[in-house]
């Protein structure tokens, strides 16, 4: 309610419904003082920073909110807290990693001095790359101060979008029969990112007929794979008579790429001090295209490397 001139609220009822589920938090202008003054008085009961509470539900008023002299209502102290959670499924490392499902069990405490009953949840995602496949569950009924888990466990699936070793962002929404409706944010770590750096520096030559091949060996990759960067160095006189494909160690099946150009050599040199390999060829930045290299003609990719993201085991393990 917008109001002008003196705002007097002095002996004043508040009443309080409310449409939807607050999360923890949240602040209601119910009063927005367009005047200077400030607010005169306080609603019957409730003095400055009191708590009103409706349908289990808590709310701190401030005659002093928004810009100074307009009345707020703060959602606060959430009945329910959300202690820990388990995760299950994906590749059994009971973390959330990229390009996998997992099942999630989440526990929460009874904060209120009252019993909580006819619990029911439903988990909804915040953070891109992130899918809740199954997001309603029940919960038993709780006593003061006592953790419970769900009935059912939540189901999550990380996309090809998501990027590893970001915090995962849920909002829990909580309705019950005894303590009201409420949401509450879950966050919830995710598997790191580590990056591994693997060089050939033996030099082949070519005799200008016929194909040569060189091999880059990797071993103890653990995986899943989240971005794979390739450069090289040839020196040629004439860029247009090569085709080089790279193919990965899950064999003819797997990654290939192709590259045509109308140049002198890839790089300077096969020094990787100041950028002198080129790192453009068959660069693939998730999930975008490969880019150009540095000429008029861009690169000719059968598959963009990001076919390979998601791979673990022997599909990236071996030469």
């Amino acid at each position: 309610m917008n109001a002008r001139g003196v705002v007097d609220v002095t002996g004043g009822k508040l009443w309080l419904g409310l449409g939807y589920a607050p999360t923890e938090g949240d602040d209601f202008l119910i009063v927005n003082n367009l005047g200077a003054g400030p607010v005169v008085g306080t609603f019957t009961g409730l003095s400055e920073g009191a708590l009103l509470t409706t349908n289990g539900l808590a709310f701190r008023i401030s005659y002093t909110g928004g810009d100074g002299n307009d009345i707020v209502l703060t959602f606060t102290n959430n009945s329910l807290r959300h202690l820990s959670a388990m995760i299950r499924g994906g590749n059994g490392n009971n973390l959330i990693d990229p390009n996998e499902c997992n099942l999630l069990w989440l526990t929460l405490s009874n904060a209120s001095p009252a019993p909580m009953m006819g619990i029911s949840a439903t988990l909804t995602p915040v953070t891109p790359g992130v899918a809740v496949t199954y997001g309603a569950s029940g919960y038993p009924s709780v006593g003061a101060g006592v953790a419970v888990a769900n009935n059912e466990p939540f189901q999550i699936a990380t996309l090809p979008g998501f990027i590893c070793g970001t915090n995962v962002e849920f909002l829990l929404r909580v309705e019950t029969t005894t303590h009201g409706s409420f949401s509450f944010p879950i966050t919830l770590p995710s598997g790191s990112v580590a990056r591994r750096s693997l060089t050939r520096r033996q030099s082949q030559g070519h005799s200008g007929c016929g194909s040569i091949t060189s091999s880059v060996s990797v071993a103890s990759f653990g995986g899943p794979l989240v971005k794979a960067t390739v450069d090289l160095f040839i020196s040629h006189s004439y860029d247009a008579d090569l085709e080089i494909f790279l193919q990965a160690p899950d064999g003819p099946g797997g990654t290939e790429q192709r590259q045509r150009q109308f140049r002198n050599s890839y790089g300077v040199s096969c020094e990787a001090t100041g950028f002198k390999r080129t790192d453009s060829m068959m660069r693939p930045r998730w999930p975008s295209l490969p880019a150009q290299l540095p000429s008029p003609t861009p690169t000719n990719p059968r598959h963009p490397l990001a076919v390979l993201r998601g791979k673990s085991g022997a599909e990236v393990n071996g030469p």
